[in-house]
């Protein structure tokens, strides 16, 4: 167990487990991406980037972390390394994590971080015709009102 720059009155073990000043283990919670985060002094941090920032030393520049068994959850010291983007992303392809057969294959619903499907946007499309208000739309599908104008002008879901 060591204490986390930045953050001495914290602790984290090789696991990823995380400590408080009374020696109380903090709860993870879960970021909408899939990533383990936990609040340090207001601010929600990434396990994963802790673990490695506490053992191996601050991200190398140009570089960012990668879960080598593909779990984002996985935020053991074992499994985590400093790669460079390009690298990532071929990592994730190779594990079927990110695939890109083509340009087409990661657009739409089939883009990991896609928070609609095809026949959503094309619903949101119908409702934004007959004038619905778009704060409103935003409301019905749990998504901000600058999704819903992003698709009205056709920069998103095209």
């Amino acid at each position: 167990m060591k204490s986390i720059p930045n953050f001495k009155d914290y602790k984290i073990t090789k696991n990823g487990n995380i400590f408080g000043i009374s020696g109380q283990q903090l709860t993870p919670r879960l970021h909408s991406a899939g990533y383990l985060t936990v609040n340090l002094r207001r601010k929600y941090k990434y396990i994963h980037r802790l673990v490695l920032e506490t053992f191996k030393g601050p991200c190398p520049k140009g570089m960012e972390c990668n879960h080598k068994d593909g779990n984002k959850q996985n935020n053991k010291l074992s499994n985590l390394e400093w790669i460079t983007r390009k690298e990532n992303i071929k990592h994730a392809r190779k594990l079927g994590l990110f695939p890109l057969k083509h340009k087409s294959c990661n657009k739409g619903q089939n883009n990991g971080m896609a928070k609609l499907k095809n026949n959503e946007v094309w619903l949101i499309k119908r409702l934004l015709k007959a004038k619905i208000k778009q704060k409103f739309i935003g409301k019905m599908f749990n998504i901000a009102q600058p999704t819903v104008s992003a698709i009205k002008s056709r920069n998103r879901w095209k």
